[in-house]
């Protein structure tokens, strides 16, 4: 089995201490063999937020996969904005922000959404769509063959609850090439709402949109902190939305999802 913990909006600069405190017990008893962070390391991009969020993210003992948000963009240096907007971010997270993970059971791909220009809003970037074919390709005739995801920070899909959630600009040029590559998960952050929303693909099967709420920041917007926990075996995916209570992280909802021939579909 392969565990994967899946975190977000970090909000370094406008963090609730105790669900840090939580997130970092949570990685030490859940032993995930990747990290994945979509998003909003920090909260105005200063160097004194980076230099905290690097703190953290160098304690993981494991692999971290993460792409940045639109808080991660300088907000006080406009020439830096305009003419080096990622410096600070890569400088920071290092190896962490190459954007790919691979092994066995999983293949995980890190897409950027941020626009430059704009202070909140997300944009599926012109070349995402080729970037997305070009690095899955065709699934291998196997059920064995890893599981495939994407993460990007703005969301893709709304949940059937919130409807009128923004999206990602472009988002259903993503989707349809995530269709091509039969791609089985996308993850995202940013409106810091934990929801799950499975998608039927054109071919069968289906992709989970898996969202996160904000994990240690105390920008609440109905939620409380929360991170997923995704488990991948042979068999299927297992995705868990955990909520901190009383300053622990706690197992919510919970649904499994199985592999068949043409994708994942749910475990009756």
């Amino acid at each position: 089995m392969t565990r994967l913990l899946h975190i977000s909006d970090l909000h370094f600069g406008r963090l609730h201490p105790p669900a840090l405190a939580a997130t970092v017990t949570m990685i030490a008893t859940a032993k995930p063999d990747v990290v994945i962070i979509s998003g909003d390391i920090t909260q105005r991009a200063r160097h004194h937020e980076y230099a905290a969020a690097a703190a953290f993210v160098d304690a993981i003992p494991c692999p971290v996969l993460a792409v940045p948000g639109n808080h991660d963009l300088p907000f006080h240096n406009v020439i830096e904005r305009l003419a080096a907007p990622w410096r600070r971010f890569r400088r920071t997270l290092g190896a962490s922000s190459a954007g790919t993970f691979k092994s066995d059971t999983v293949d995980i791909l890190g897409l950027n959404t941020v626009q430059v220009l704009a202070i909140e809003d997300g944009a599926v970037q012109a070349e995402t769509p080729t970037a997305i074919r070009s690095h899955f390709g065709a699934r291998p005739p196997t059920m064995a063959a890893p599981l495939r995801m994407v993460v990007v920070h703005h969301p893709t899909v709304a949940p059937t609850d919130h409807p009128t959630q923004r999206c990602a600009r472009g988002a259903n040029e993503l989707i349809d090439a995530c269709d091509d590559v039969d791609v089985d998960l996308i993850l995202s952050g940013h409106v810091h709402l934990p929801r799950v929303t499975p998608r039927p693909r054109p071919t069968g099967g289906h992709t989970l949109h898996i969202q996160c709420g904000t994990t240690t920041s105390n920008r609440f917007r109905g939620e409380d902190n929360g991170a997923v926990v995704i488990d991948v075996d042979d068999d299927g995916v297992s995705v868990a939305l955990w909520t901190l209570v009383d300053g622990v992280f706690v197992c919510g909802r919970r649904e499994r999802w199985r592999r068949t021939a043409v994708g994942l579909a749910p475990q009756l």
